[in-house]
């Protein structure tokens, strides 16, 4: 039996990373709510065997991707509590 994703997921600020599956091609950070606890988007190139960063909130940090694919997971390094919609109605 196949278990169905909430709408939402909760972030949390422990160990200071939460990895979510974002909905297909969605700027991930601007998701998250409330807006502005997002320290960074992070996700793992396993054939290059590194990370690669997507946000940063210091503006003009420069990152190796702006969009993500479907079964794409992401860190998304969280500095507060909130939640991230998963795409699921």
């Amino acid at each position: 039996m196949r278990r169905r994703l909430p709408s939402t997921l909760d972030v949390a600020a422990v160990a200071g990373s939460a990895m979510v599956p974002p909905p297909d091609g969605c700027p991930s950070a601007g998701q998250v709510q409330p807006s502005g606890i997002v320290a960074g988007v992070w996700r793992f190139n396993n054939s290059r065997k590194v990370f690669e960063a997507g946000f940063f909130n210091t503006p003009g940090a420069p990152t190796d991707f702006s969009t993500t694919g479907p079964k794409q997971s992401l860190f998304i390094c969280v500095t507060a509590s909130g939640t991230f919609p998963t795409g699921v109605v």
